[in-house]
Parts: C-alpha cells; sequence; structure tokens
C-alpha cells in the first residue's frame, strides 16, 4: 500500500497469503482506491475452481498458483494491455494541446498523466467535450488538478478513447471553458511566486 501510494503502479503480483495481512485484503483496497490498476493474485496451494472464479470476480485479473515462471505474468499483462485501448501519447505532444484538440472534436476521452518529477500523477475524463473531472493523487480536484498537470514540465501521458455520450448529454464544464480557467490559476500562482 506504500509503495502503491508514493508511485504509479499499473500490476501488482500478490500471494493470496501474507504474514499478517491478506492478499485478498490488498485486491479489494487496490480495487476501491486505484481501480485501473490490475491485479494478479497467486497461491502455494491448489485453487479450486469455484474459489478462483470468486477471485476473478471480485476483481482480481487473474489467479495463477506456485510456482509459476516471470513468463506467466509477462503473458498476463501482455493480454491485458494489448486488450486496452489506450494510447501512450509522444512526448512532443503537450498536455495542453492534447486537451484543445479534444475539446475542438466534442470527444471522449480520458487522460492518465504521470509526472515523474514530482512523482505525482493524475486523470482527466471528458465526455463529449466536458470536463467532467480532473483529481491528482496528492488531491487536488477540478481546476486545482487540471491547472496542477498543466504545470508539469514533461508528463507522460496515457490516453483512452471512452464511447461517446448520448446525445443532449451534457455534464460538468466546456472543456475550452475549464482550460482558460486553469491557465488563469497557473498565471495567478506564478504571479504571486514572481
Amino acid at each position: 500500500m506504500t509503495v502503491m501510494k508514493k508511485f504509479v503502479v499499473h500490476l501488482v503480483v500478490v500471494n493470496i497469503s501474507l504474514s499478517g495481512e491478506s492478499g485478498i485484503n490488498l485486491l479489494l483496497w487496490v480495487r476501491k482506491a486505484y481501480p485501473d490498476v490490475h491485479v494478479v493474485l497467486y497461491s502455494d496451494t491448489e485453487i479450486h475452481e469455484e474459489y478462483k472464479r470468486t477471485l476473478l470476480y471480485g476483481g482480481a485479473s487473474a489467479v495463477l498458483r506456485k510456482p509459476f515462471h516471470a513468463d506467466d505474468v509477462v503473458r498476463i499483462a501482455d493480454n491485458l494491455y494489448r486488450n486496452n485501448e489506450s494510447i501512450s501519447v509522444p512526448d512532443f505532444v503537450k498536455l495542453l494541446g492534447l486537451l484543445q484538440m479534444i475539446a475542438s472534436e466534442n470527444s471522449s476521452a480520458r487522460l492518465e498523466i504521470t509526472d515523474s518529477a514530482s512523482r505525482l500523477a493524475g486523470v482527466i475524463t471528458v465526455q463529449n467535450g466536458y470536463l467532467v473531472t480532473a483529481t491528482t493523487t496528492d488531491g487536488q480536484t477540478d481546476m486545482e488538478a487540471l491547472a496542477q498537470m498543466l504545470a508539469w514540465k514533461e508528463p507522460a501521458i496515457l490516453a483512452n478513447k471512452l464511447l461517446p455520450a448520448d446525445e443532449g448529454w451534457a455534464s460538468g464544464m466546456p472543456l475550452e471553458r475549464a482550460l482558460l480557467r486553469a491557465v488563469v490559476k497557473l498565471d495567478e500562482v506564478n504571479t504571486r511566486k514572481a
């Protein structure tokens, strides 16, 4: 849990039986706190099919029996991420430019942004050109989170295309207006620092 709070983690491989803690408890915590993180559980003992189905239904991405090889985990990870319709955005595409393109096309997307310098991460969800949510791992939300992510110098961006919402759907703030407000916040912060 401490590692996940400090670093961006995409895949957790954990024993069902941990000393003092249950791997299943960790699975449940990860599913609640980090719903996009995949969890692979393993056990030293035989796992009955009914129990395995319960673990998978409870959010495990896969269940392995020990001993297993690193190739097994690589294969599982490859399958998990091959089926994910996300793309890593090239470094030369800046977050502001990407958000402006999404706004101009009234697109729907979920962006995962990671800043290695500050060891922070954030998520921006846009639906039909409207900013639905913006959050960062240090607890910032809405305009504060959006402004913080726009200030990151060289963020890594992972974009997941979302299906558009029903016609006439509108919730949140138009992304263009949200970007203007976030840029104004950034200017205010930079003016106070100067």
